[in-house]
């Protein structure tokens, strides 16, 4: 895959630059903010009792620091724009502190909400991240997104997103396993005799999962009718719908794509049955939270969706199965709802694996790919304050996601076929980090990066 298009990027530093990253590498006009942010330290003998037993045995210090009445931090104030502490724990030593346990230090103390804490030690974690470090340099980057650093990256970014979109889907297998699996699971389930059958896709996105399927039924001289669910807040399911019939033309295809709202989706398959001589087959497809998927859906969708597909296959005039992708089964997987802490470190190691996939993909030479493939896809979801409330959520509703296991659905083994075709797109030689296995029941697989599950993807009737 050529990427110059990125490349040709004009981002404020080179690959002959070394990892630290400070404001002075972007233009004034950027960085030129004068002044400071203060926190007022009172209480500040509660505060430091507290914050530091909380994080004994993380940062290794001792719980008695400077009594000066102040803690400031001042930006733009020196030269190099870099952060700086003032009448600070000076004792903190941020410099000698592992981003690790910083970042873990920080998790404790957004559970106990000491928001000064929270702030003190953000400031020690951005003045040792960057987007051009190490993997949990970038990672502590992007969970705090410094402004205007980050915007900055993906303004230049954006321009080239459709180019780096494809790049992304190719080159990693986040999106493709799942997709193929999916696919492939689908054609060994649906009957000989089926002349028709039907896909209701939760989140069509662009319909990138669609088109060799589509190749593969011009084949056996199969129609096939795509079903989008409709979201109020997407306009794009007429370029899809196109893009999707005009190549279905080039591989003499038959194929019909439509719209439908989730509320009117339990009629439109009831009209779809009743014109049918033998039960319709269908196929529900629900992938949520892959890597290259921007948009994100509520989980109480999910549920939804799932629940309906239930009830619509267990009415006797249909038949059919369920394919459920997920990007973060495993992050969310929680015994300890109340623990934030252990939430937390599941997400870190989740996209702490992401960013190091992607980084043993590029070479030193491709820096600006890197970094634009992060910025775009992988830092969006990457975001303390959006893991707080995702936790919140959680802790008050469940974790939905895992909606499939607990519906009463029966799980559809997956064949050989569905397997051998996913393994397909993972071996990369035999030095290869990502492993494809099969989960705790036969109807799932899970890709895993160096021992961490990224994605997993279950079949269901």
């Amino acid at each position: 895959m050529d990427f110059n298009f990125l490349e040709s990027l004009e981002f404020p530093w080179s690959t002959e630059e070394s990892q630290n990253w400070v404001m002075e590498d972007f233009p004034p006009s950027l960085w030129s903010t004068e002044g400071s942010q203060s926190w007022d330290m009172e209480e500040e003998e509660e505060l430091q009792q507290y914050a530091w037993n909380q994080v004994d045995g993380v940062l290794s210090m001792d719980s008695s620091f400077s009594t000066q009445n102040s803690c400031t931090v001042e930006f733009g104030a020196c030269d190099s724009g870099q952060v700086t502490m003032t009448n600070a724990p000076s004792e903190l030593a941020c410099n000698e502190l592992s981003l690790a346990h910083l970042l873990k230090a920080h998790a404790e103390a957004t559970e106990a909400e000491h928001t000064r804490l929270m702030e003190v030690i953000q400031t020690c974690v951005l003045d040792q991240a960057g987007p051009v470090g190490e993997t949990t340099e970038r990672l502590s980057f992007y969970l705090f997104k410094p402004q205007p650093q980050y915007s900055y990256l993906k303004q230049e970014s954006q321009p080239n997103f459709d180019v780096a979109y494809k790049a992304f889907y190719q080159l990693f297998p986040y999106g493709r396993v799942p997709h193929i699996a999916a696919n492939s699971a689908i054609l060994e389930a649906l009957p000989a005799h089926a002349g028709t059958f039907n896909i209701v896709d939760f989140d069509m996105g662009d319909g990138v999962q669609w088109a060799p399927l589509i190749d593969t039924l011009a084949r056996q001289n199969k129609e096939l009718s795509l079903m989008a669910i409709k979201w109020a807040e997407d306009d794009d399911f007429e370029d899809t719908r196109r893009r999707l019939e005009s190549h279905a033309r080039s591989v003499a295809a038959k194929l019909r794509v439509q719209e439908v709202a989730m509320e009117d989706l339990v009629s439109e398959v009831k009209r779809i049955s009743k014109r049918c001589a033998q039960a319709p087959w269908f196929a529900f497809n629900c992938m949520v939270s892959l890597p290259h998927m921007i948009k994100g859906r509520s989980e109480e969708k999910v549920r939804q969706f799932l629940t309906v597909a239930k009830d619509l296959l267990g009415d006797s005039t249909n038949c059919g199965m369920i394919t459920f992708g997920e990007g973060e089964a495993d992050a969310n997987k929680q015994t300890n709802l109340s623990n934030y802490s252990s939430f937390f470190e599941r997400q870190l190691a989740r996209h702490q694996a992401l960013l190091e996939s992607v980084e043993w993909t590029f070479s030193e030479q491709q820096l600006e790919a890197k970094v634009a493939i992060e910025c775009l896809f992988l830092a969006p979801s990457i975001t303390s304050h959006g893991w707080l409330q995702k936790w919140e959520h959680m802790n008050e509703e469940g974790n939905v996601r895992a909606a499939a296991a607990t519906l009463g659905l029966e799980g559809l083994r997956l064949g050989q076929t569905t397997l051998t075709e996913a393994n397909k797109l993972v071996r990369r030689g035999e030095d290869s980090s990502y492993k494809l296995r099969l989960g705790e029941d036969e109807n799932e697989m899970v890709l895993e990066w160096r021992g961490t599950p990224l994605v997993r993807l279950s079949t269901w009737r």
